[in-house]
């Protein structure tokens, strides 16, 4: 069952291979969306440019072959969804007869079981459901009750514009981004401890439950490129967003320099006193801040950086670096000759596993005492290359990939196709992302899928 799943996935995949907007089919999308996914699949075919297809089975040889003889219309847009825990997608149809003539030749391969009520045409696996006619197509997870999937199916494909999230202004965002896929997200499809964690250091006054994410993507030779905006359909809530951004200032280039050979993640941004003082606002960081002062002066610290915030990662390590407008509090230390503050040397630090102190008139901690003996005016190699792009930025975020632990679960000779990713705060609700590859003569899609297929 495993292995039929798997062949029916790949079905859908191929559908992906070989599809731009019609207002009737994408009436189907639900209102509840919480994340839609459009694909331009006819692009990414030819930029995968997949010349040899022997090897596939002969299913997906007919669709990436001859694919008019599925039925399915693809000059036009595909959209996955969810909703409601629910996954599902819809398509355009020109031929519902012909895509019932492929499904039942292949119904041994996909487990499958095909009907028509008349109305609708009906594909059944054991968790997917499938609803059709020669002008649209929609697949549903299941789970339970087939005919009360098939009830949800028939409603939605029934209904009618202002019914649809295709009604939204999300969804024209959505479809003004002219790109190979481009994502729509609300924070409610993200999950719940994530949430949580942001929502700690972020100021009282947003919520980010409010927030919405559109990210568009483009794939080219040697590299990912995709433009990303945060975005809220609440007044109150946008202001909050564009006051918080409005506090930062554009950073400069102070740290880069310093970054190691093997880092895992280094990133930077500009701060402002004005910053500070909404960050504090929010209850997390103020208990924090509270706890920190039992031992150090850290609200006093934290109020005067005003400049470049930059840190890097290397494995479990870590170490930043933080402008300062006002370093007296080291001339004047007499809270660490007390609550197992040790010294160093001058203006140097360390508390239980942590050593801070100033170095270069730059606020330093690290979890490392090794690293504390890196000087910020140490000049790497590592970052420099981004240099010039992380100028006049709000934040930088830089990943040197191969040594990133979440892609550890790839396989390893995709993993290291992979050279470095970029997010770049350019505008106060706006960032561009850049993911490289070591191969820059050839599409990223086209050298992830030949090392994924070997």
């Amino acid at each position: 069952m495993v292995n039929r799943f798997f062949n029916f996935i790949l079905l859908v995949l191929a559908f992906l291979c070989v599809s731009c907007s019609n207002r009737e089919y994408i009436n189907s999308l639900p209102k509840e969306a919480q994340l839609v996914l459009s694909v331009n699949p006819e692009s990414l075919f030819q930029k995968a440019d997949i010349s040899d297809i022997s090897s596939f089975p002969q299913y997906l040889q007919v669709l990436l072959d001859s694919p008019e003889k599925v039925g399915v219309d693809w000059t036009k847009d595909i959209y996955f969804y969810l909703a409601d825990n629910n996954m599902g997608f819809v398509a355009a149809m020109n031929d519902a007869d012909r895509l019932t003539d492929f499904l039942e030749q292949n119904a041994q391969e996909f487990n499958i079981h095909v009907e028509s009520d008349g109305d609708y045409c009906w594909a059944y696996t054991d968790m997917l459901l499938i609803g059709y006619n020669d002008d649209q197509l929609l697949s549903m997870t299941i789970y339970g009750d087939a005919k009360v999937f098939r009830q949800k199916a028939k409603k939605l494909m029934k209904q009618d514009v202002g019914d649809s999230f295709a009604s939204s202004s999300s969804f024209v965002k959505l479809v003004s981004a002219k790109s190979d896929f481009a994502i729509y997200a609300d924070a409610t499809a993200l999950p719940e401890n994530l949430l949580g964690k942001w929502l700690d250091f972020l100021p009282k006054n947003v919520d980010l439950n409010s927030l919405s994410l559109l990210l568009s993507a483009n794939m080219e030779k040697g590299k990912l490129l995709a433009n990303a905006e945060f975005f809220s359909n609440d007044a109150k809530i946008q202001k909050a967003i564009l006051d918080l951004a409005s506090s930062m200032k554009k950073q400069g280039d102070t740290y880069i320099n310093a970054v190691p050979e093997n880092f895992t993640i280094y990133g930077s941004l500009g701060c402002t006193p004005q910053l500070i003082d909404l960050l504090k606002q929010n209850q997390g960081i103020g208990m924090t801040l509270a706890l920190l002062d039992q031992v150090v002066p850290a609200s006093d610290l934290f109020q005067k950086m005003n400049g470049d915030i930059s840190f890097f990662l290397q494995g479990s390590d870590y170490m930043l670096y933080a402008q300062l407008d006002d370093t007296s509090i080291f001339d004047n230390d007499s809270w660490a000759h007390h609550n197992g503050i040790r010294t160093r040397g001058k203006h140097i630090y360390s508390f239980d596993n942590y050593t801070f102190g100033l170095k270069e008139d730059s606020f330093f901690i690290t979890n490392n005492s090794s690293l504390a003996e890196l000087n910020p005016a140490f000049v790497s190699n590592a970052a420099t290359s981004w240099k010039d792009v992380q100028k006049d930025s709000f934040g930088f975020l830089l990943l040197n990939l191969p040594k990133v632990e979440a892609l550890s679960v790839l396989p390893s000779n995709l993993r290291l196709q992979f050279e470095q990713a970029v997010l770049l705060w350019k505008e106060p609700t706006k960032f561009e992302i850049t993911v490289t590859t070591k191969n820059q003569d050839e599409n990223i899609l086209k050298t992830l899928l030949n090392s994924w297929m070997k």
